[in-house]
């Protein structure tokens, strides 16, 4: 289907995609970040000046991981020493102040996410009930949450963009987030939120659990930072 189109059209090129990939968001969004890094490298800018330009940097945060006690316990800390101070994790019992809530009830219960919205007073954040357009714009009509985060392997780069515009619009905060993704993946996540900027939070830490991955370039990771190279064309990542 993509032989001889003009990368040029992606937004078109997007919807044959969403048709013939509706079951497969995943694949979606690798042929789409595929397409777009081609085009970027062809005019040799950064992905994230063709998806608008808004900043370079972002501030992440980063997962203590599933485990006993003395695990947490020592993950917060290595996460510490890295100089990153956002944790996700629920500690409110504990007297850590929370600045969000994410998806506290299972993704098809959009009335129990409603009833916590209106009722908690930590913001809750849909994930799993956000994965289009439609999503997003049920989600505002039924003020079923404060904030969406956008992973572009449940809905591809450009059904992304549809959802931020929606969440913009109706005042919702924004979190960019990932499964867990190499960092070619990441970097493409990373393009999108700074690209198009209005990101509070940026979840895109799990490059950082993984030993050895068969790429080079992309996303660099400073403490808190992440930083995309500012000459570097498309997502700037080649396989080593």
């Amino acid at each position: 289907m993509l032989v001889g189109q003009d990368a040029r059209a992606w937004r078109p090129v997007s919807e044959a995609l969403g048709d013939s990939l509706a079951l497969a968001p995943a694949a979606r969004c690798a042929v789409e970040t595929a397409l777009l890094d081609a085009l970027a490298r062809h005019y040799r800018v950064p992905l994230y000046v063709l998806l608008g330009g808004a900043q370079r940097t972002l501030d992440i945060d980063m997962t203590v991981t599933a485990g006993d006690v003395a695990h947490a316990r020592q993950s917060a800390q290595a996460i510490l020493a890295r100089g990153i101070s956002t944790l996700k994790e629920e500690l409110e019992r504990e007297d850590v102040p929370l600045a969000l809530f994410e998806q506290p009830v299972p993704a098809h219960d959009v009335a129990g996410m409603a009833e916590l919205t209106r009722r908690s007073r930590v913001p809750v954040c849909a994930d799993e009930p956000a994965r289009s357009g439609k999503d997003v714009l049920r989600l505002i009509r039924e003020g079923a949450a404060h904030a969406i985060n956008i992973k572009t392997m449940k809905c591809g780069i450009v059904e992304a963009l549809q959802m931020w515009s929606l969440a913009r619009t109706a005042g919702l905060e924004l979190m960019v987030g990932g499964m867990v993704e190499s960092v070619l993946a990441m970097s493409a996540s990373a393009h999108l939120a700074a690209g198009l900027g209005g990101f509070t939070y940026a979840d895109l830490d799990t490059p950082l659990f993984i030993a050895s991955h068969p790429f080079q370039g992309g996303a660099r990771y400073a403490g808190a930072k992440l930083e995309l190279p500012a000459d570097a064309p498309g997502h700037g990542v080649t396989l080593a």
